[in-house]
This record gives C-alpha cells, structure tokens and sequence, in this order.
C-alpha cells in the first residue's frame, strides 16, 4: 500500500499537469514529500519529476536546451538527496516559466550548463565565476548578467544556496564537525559557513543544529495540505 505522502504527492502532481509554469505550484507539489525517502522512492520520485520537466522544457520552446536542464536533477539523483532534487526541479519550472515570459529563444544555453555546473562542483572551493565563465567560453561579467537575467540570482547567490543546503543536510549529523561539515560543502573557514548560513537561515550553524536538536521528529509528508494561490510567475 502506498505510503500517505505519496499519494498526496501524486494528488498535487495531477494538478500541476496542464498549468502554466508556475514556481508557486511546483513548489507546493514537492512539499508533500519527506525530507528522508528509500532509494526505490528516491528515483520514483525522480522519474515522474524529470519526466514532467522534460515536457514542460520542450513546451518552453528551443531556448531551454533540454538535456542540460533535466541534468540538474540527475546530479540530484546521485546523491539521493530528495531536498536536493527537489530544489533542481523548482528551478527547472523557473527556467521554463521565464522562457514562456519572455518569449521562446530567451534562455542563452549558457545558463542551463552554468547551474549544472554549480549543482555538480559547489563542493570544490577553487569553483569561482571567473573560472566557470571561462570554462563557458564567456565573460564574468557576461555570465552574470545571463544569470541574472534567467534566473534572477548572482552565480554567487546560487552557489551560496547549494553550499547552505548541503550544509543543513549534514548537520543533522552530529558525527561531523562544523569545520568538517564546511570543509564537505565548499568552505576553508568556518566564519565563511556561518556567514552565509545567517544570510540565507537567519543563524550560525552552530545554532542551526542546537535548535533541530531541539525540535520534535516531524511526520512524514507534512507539507500544507493547502493548494497555493494561482501565481503569475514568481
């Protein structure tokens, strides 16, 4: 019998099929999955997700380089991060939800290739904008305001939310140090995590974890169980 949060998983997923791009919906469809699932589910997950992008990439016109896009949630796939995935897939919609806005040959391929990129290498300290720009054959200056553009974040701001993300993962280890939990995600210093940690959580690390400590297990499949408002975008 299949487990409650995947049905409403499933629920809301019928009722993203055949809407407008909408980084609202999508992100109201995989809040109904837990933040800890079994492989078998993991790539369940991924198949009906990556299938729905894939389309929805297609639907978006020639500027969306498909194989690159649907990339971001195969690199998701191999870490079996649910949270990770599930990230990349928001951003796809985002990608095709710009594309629809801003007519069909609006995202430059640069784009697609410059996000797998960060998803794949943000642990790497030596992964910079000036570094990633070349690699692209492009400008750093050219490269962010393509960012900017498509995505409407700094190459900077992306990799600081990838680095973050993963941070939050493995401070739900207590095993780890925070200078190895820094270390694993991309940082040489720990007042670095921190620094953008509070930027993006609102406390240190340290804190963070000193208050999942605290809290209460949380069912599985928690998410609202309320539909968002229709979004025009953003």
């Amino acid at each position: 019998m299949a487990s409650q949060w995947f049905l409403e998983f499933l629920r809301r997923f019928q009722l993203l099929i055949g809407d407008q791009p909408s980084v609202a919906r999508a992100g109201w469809v995989v809040e109904a999955l837990p933040a800890s699932v079994s492989i078998v589910e993991h790539h369940v997950i991924r198949s009906i997700l990556t299938d729905y992008a894939a389309r929805l990439c297609l639907s978006a016109g020639r500027g969306i380089v498909q194989p690159q896009v649907v990339s971001l949630l195969d690199v998701a796939t191999q870490r079996e991060d649910t949270h990770a995935l599930t990230t990349r897939f928001v951003q796809v919609i985002e990608l095709c939800a710009r594309t629809s806005e801003t007519g069909a040959d609006a995202v430059d391929p640069r784009v697609p290739k410059a996000l797998l990129a960060i998803a794949r290498d943000y642990a790497s300290p030596t992964l910079t904008l000036e570094r990633l720009a070349r690699d692209l054959g492009t400008s750093p200056v050219r490269l962010t305001r393509l960012l900017k553009r498509h995505t409407d974040k700094t190459f900077q701001a992306h990799l600081r939310e990838h680095r973050i993300n993963a941070a939050r993962q493995l401070l739900g280890s207590h095993t780890l140090r925070l200078r190895d939990v820094a270390s694993r995600v991309g940082y040489r210093q720990i007042s670095r995590l921190d620094r953008d940690f509070r930027l993006i959580c609102g406390v240190t690390a340290s804190a963070y974890r000193k208050q999942q400590s605290a809290r209460p297990p949380q069912r599985r499949g928690g998410g609202s169980q309320l539909e968002p408002k229709a979004a025009n975008g953003r």
